[in-house]
This record gives C-alpha cells, sequence and structure tokens, in this order.
C-alpha cells in the first residue's frame, strides 16, 4: 500500500499514533480502575462516562466556530487540557467530584482535540489516498495495540495507575511538542462565517444528512459507547490488568493482519460484503456470550469488537470524510454536529448500561451487551442503505 504524505499528513499520522498510546490507556483501564477504587461500582462508572461525554459535545460546541482559522491554537489546548487531566489522574483519589473533575477534563480534551484533528485530517489527506490511509492508520494502531496493553498491565500489576499515569503524562508533552513542528497552511479563500443554525436551515436536515446523523447516533450507542468498557470489565473479572494486555495484545496481531488485507484487497465496491460478513460473526459472539458464557466466548467477542468492528470503522471514515468535503465552507458546523449525534450516542449506551445494572443480576454486563448491539443493527442497516445509494459520494 505506497502511500504519498504531505510533511503535515506525516505529522498528522505520528500525532495519531501518540493518540492511540493515550487512548489505550484511557479506553482500557480508567475503567477497570474506576471498578477497583469504587469496589466494582457500575453505577459510578456508568456517570463517570455520562459526564465526560456531555463535556465533549459542550466543548466541540464552544470551540467549533475557532476551528475554521485557528485549528491548531484548538488541538494546542485540547492536548494542554490532557495535560491538567494526567496531573490530576496522578494523585487520584475516591471521590466523587474528583471523578467528576476528571470526567469534565477528559470529555473536553476529547472534544478540543478530535474536533481540529478531523478538520485537519479532512484537508491534509485527499480522496483518492483515504482508504489507503485508513488502513495504514489502523495498521500502526493494532501494531502498538499489541505491544502496549502487555507493557502498561505489567506495570500497573508491578507498580501501580499512578506511576503509569505519569508515563502518559510524558507521551501527552510529546504530543504537544510535536503540534509545534505544523506549519500553518496559507489560503487566499475567504472563510465563512460558522454559523451553525444556517448549516442546518440549508444542509443538515437534507435527507441525505439526516440518514447519516442518525446513523452517527446509532454508531455511538454501539461503537463508541459504553461496550468497549464493559467487555474490558467482563475480562477483567475473571483476570487482571495484565491478562487483559496479553487478551488484547493477541487480538491485535490476528486484526493487523485483517486491516492490512482489507487496505489492499478491498474497494469500496465490496464495502457490502465486508459489512455483511462483519455483522454476522459480531452478532454470533454477542449471542454466544448470552447463550453459553464463559471465558472463551468473552475473547471471541473481544475479538470481534476490535476487529469486525474495526474495519467497519474505517468504512464509517471513510463516509465521513467524503459528507466533511461536501461543503467544505460549512466542514466545521458538519464536524460539530457529528459530535453532537455521536457523543449522544454514547451517553445512550451508558444509560442503557445503567438500566440493565439497576434491574439486572450478575449478568447485567451481558445484558447491556445485548441491547447496545440492537442499536449495531439499525446502525448497519443504515450504513447499507447510504452504500445502495451512494448519498455520501
Amino acid at each position: 500500500m505506497k502511500i504519498n504524505l504531505s510533511r503535515n499528513a506525516r505529522t498528522l499520522l505520528t500525532l495519531s499514533m501518540l493518540r492511540i498510546i493515550v487512548d489505550l490507556f484511557l479506553d482500557n483501564y480508567v475503567t477497570t480502575m474506576i471498578s477497583k477504587l469504587t469496589g466494582g461500582n457500575m453505577i459510578m462508572i456508568s456517570y463517570y462516562y455520562i459526564v465526560m461525554f456531555i463535556c465533549t459535545v459542550a466543548g466541540a460546541a464552544l470551540i467549533g466556530k475557532f476551528v475554521k482559522s485557528h485549528y491548531l491554537g484548538v488541538l494546542r489546548c485540547g492536548i494542554t487540557v490532557n495535560v491538567l487531566f494526567f496531573l490530576l489522574f496522578i494523585y487520584l483519589k475516591n471521590n466523587i467530584f474528583y471523578f467528576a473533575v476528571l470526567a469534565s477534563l477528559q470529555g473536553l480534551s476529547l472534544g478540543c482535540y478530535y474536533l481540529p484533528i478531523q478538520f485537519a485530517s479532512s484537508n491534509w489527506i485527499s480522496p483518492k489516498d483515504r482508504h489507503k490511509y485508513s488502513s495504514i492508520t489502523g495498521i500502526l494502531g493494532q501494531v502498538l495495540k499489541i505491544i502496549l496493553p502487555v507493557l502498561l498491565g505489567g506495570i500497573i500489576v508491578k507498580n501501580n495507575y499512578k506511576n503509569t499515569g505519569i508515563y502518559m503524562f510524558m507521551v501527552v508533552l510529546l504530543q504537544l511538542a510535536v503540534t509545534l513542528i505544523i506549519k500553518e497552511e496559507k489560503t487566499t479563500k475567504q472563510i465563512t462565517p460558522y454559523s451553525l443554525p444556517k448549516y442546518f436551515k440549508i444542509i443538515a436536515l437534507s435527507k441525505n444528512m439526516k440518514l447519516f446523523w442518525i446513523m452517527c447516533f446509532f454508531r455511538g450507542i454501539a461503537l463508541l459507547g459504553a461496550q468497549r468498557q464493559l467487555i474490558n470489565l467482563l475480562i477483567f473479572e475473571q483476570n487482571n490488568e495484565f491478562e487483559l494486555g496479553k487478551i488484547t495484545s493477541v487480538i491485535s496481531i490476528i486484526t493487523i493482519i485483517l486491516f492490512y488485507g482489507f487496505g489492499k484487497f478491498v474497494s469500496s465496491k465490496q464495502y457490502k460484503r465486508v459489512l455483511l460478513l462483519s455483522t454476522i460473526l459480531q452478532l454470533f459472539s454477542v449471542f454466544d456470550l448470552i447463550i453459553l458464557p464463559s471465558k472463551s466466548s468473552i475473547i471471541f467477542l473481544n475479538f470481534c469488537f476490535t476487529s469486525c468492528l474495526g474495519i467497519i470503522g474505517i468504512i464509517i471514515d471513510n463516509i465521513f470524510y467524503t459528507m466533511a468535503n461536501a461543503y467544505p465552507e460549512y466542514k466545521p458546523e458538519f464536524l460539530v454536529t457529528h459530535e453532537l449525534f455521536a457523543n449522544a450516542g454514547r451517553i445512550a449506551s451508558w444509560i442503557i448500561a445503567i438500566i440493565s445494572i439497576s434491574i439486572g443480576d450478575s449478568s447485567s454486563l451481558s445484558v447491556s451487551i445485548l441491547l447496545i448491539n440492537i442499536a449495531f443493527i439499525l446502525m448497519i442497516y443504515i450504513i447499507s442503505k447510504m452504500l445502495k445509494e451512494k448519498c455520501y459520494s
């Protein structure tokens, strides 16, 4: 998969890899840390993520109008907020107010980081290179996911979360340093004033966009919300952080092979077949967990979520950036609206988890995952409809 990248695009790739290191820690171990501190209180974990995603939406809404002309400044602000998050994380206390502050900082950093990153990515990566770039990013990300989970899990077991947080703090500082070498792209084009109401009136409520927003909401529930953390908790209940890391690493090796094959041999014309196969495997893994719950069924579910849903995520990203570039003058408005719907879905996924846990028993985590995958089915249906009608191209 040969691909030529501009200097800024290579820098973007570097930032993405550094962010994957941070996200690996946040996705895999913040949940287990809160679980340990609170004695496995799933309600507290759910509240943490609900606060976090509310702040992600708030952050995106507040900084949306600055992305067009100051996206590098916004990006640096997002990384700086992450620096503050890890400073507090290092001195973590079992306190609901402390958790709320941490969740708020993590949410704000997500909104202020990914919005300008998505804006830059849509500008720097050409449409013809998007498929290959996404696959390469996925492969490199999975390479990190082979090494880091075992390394991080081993550090946590041998030392503690605090020491691991110090290493993450250093990675975030490196991220901030990398942004300083990005060159501002000068443009002679007149910048359209940011106006979310105008965007909704002209574009956002068109038929094709409505389909896309509904898909984003269901994606927030199925792919971006509680499911990853719930799977990690299922693994953690039977093992520890080190075992969780080993399982994640083995699955990442298989995922690299699949991502490579997807990037090399699959074209956009074959997306529907890939969607069908990935959907069948994901749903089979969920029903296997419900009907025959065991350690192997949890590992198989983790594999399907990482690999099959990871490939579906690449397909969605290709649709996402195509639609983002369809109306370049309204790109920040598009990105902010996406954050609104995606994070609404994420919040809904944790509400599903809270309800299942409140009225359920020891199998409530599995029931939550089953309910979340109803949204997954609806998401796949809408993606298939978009691909059939080619309404994203």
